[in-house]
């Protein structure tokens, strides 16, 4: 089987990494706009430091509402299917050139860029890829380790119960703190009835 035809792992669309995508996604491409000024705000208007981080900040909330719609879809599609390789690359791609096309319409329409709309179209295409996909691959790798750190900690016996056991269920540790078996309240004093039953028989 190809790789684009195989299932991404489930912690790429769980609802809490969604929202490490999201935030780490917005704060890195504050960074990057404000360094590398990639609209040329900075050369089209004579704007200090902060009027260029609030322009900027602007630009990036309406960026990430494009990827908080997208990544809202995706939460509710992957409850009825699981996305593929092949599917999530796709999924990504629409979020990149969507979120380039509302870049394109602000620096068009609202900045009065003198560029033609396609090659302006193209050149945000790039500029967007950038600033999304090094974050996302970014995250992708510390997912990616911490999931694989989990299994190792499982296989080598590392991995200590942090979910209390059910109601009524009394847990059993071994001596590195794993969960062994757990038994029933009512058992423990049945079974301690039992003996004292025996003792007082004898």
């Amino acid at each position: 089987m190809v790789i684009w035809e195989k299932a991404i792992p489930r912690y790429l669309t769980a609802k809490s990494n969604i929202l490490r995508f999201v935030i780490f996604t917005a704060i890195f491409a504050l960074i990057f706009i404000n360094i590398y000024a990639p609209f040329g705000v900075s050369t089209w208007y004579n704007v200090t430091e902060m009027q260029l981080f609030l322009f900027s900040s602007i630009v990036i909330l309406i960026g990430m509402l494009v990827i908080v719609i997208s990544r809202i879809l995706m939460l509710q599609f992957s409850k009825l299917k699981t996305l593929k390789y092949g599917e999530y690359g796709l999924w990504i791609s629409g979020e990149i050139v969507a979120m380039a096309l509302v870049y394109t319409l602000i620096q068009y329409f609202f900045l009065d860029d003198p560029r033609e709309f396609s090659e302006l179209f193209k050149k945000t295409i790039q500029i967007t890829a950038l600033v999304i996909m090094l974050p996302y691959i970014i995250l992708w790798l510390y997912l990616s380790w911490r999931e694989q750190s989990m299994k190792l900690d499982n296989l080598t016996g590392k991995s200590v119960l942090t979910t209390p056991p059910p109601p009524g269920m009394v847990p059993f540790y071994d001596e590195k703190g794993i969960l062994r078996f757990s038994v029933k309240g009512e058992d423990l004093l049945y079974l301690e009835a039992a003996d004292n039953y025996t003792a007082v028989h004898y």
